[in-house]
């Protein structure tokens, strides 16, 4: 989480530049993915922003008593889309 004062300046979309570009240039994997808790609008619009696109939903009972959301949001971004 980034601390209010420092929101908003691009931060985040530079940090995740940076690993996502780390990432592919020193391994040959084909896509990076990331999980996001359903409901987490910020964090999910910064990773759309950044080129990740939905792959899936994961939905569960359990994740629901303990976290209080219904789960989670799968995003992928594969090597040749990166902004």
């Amino acid at each position: 989480a980034v601390k209010p004062e420092h929101r908003r300046k691009g931060i985040t979309s530079a940090l995740l530049k940076s690993i996502i570009d780390k990432g592919f240039n020193e391994t040959d994997c084909d896509q990076a993915q990331i999980a996001v808790v359903m409901g987490n609008e910020p964090a999910i619009n910064t990773y759309l922003k950044a080129g990740f696109t939905h792959h899936s939903d994961k939905h569960s009972e359990a994740f629901q008593n303990v976290f209080g959301t219904q789960g989670m949001h799968l995003l992928t971004i594969p090597r040749i889309q990166r902004p």
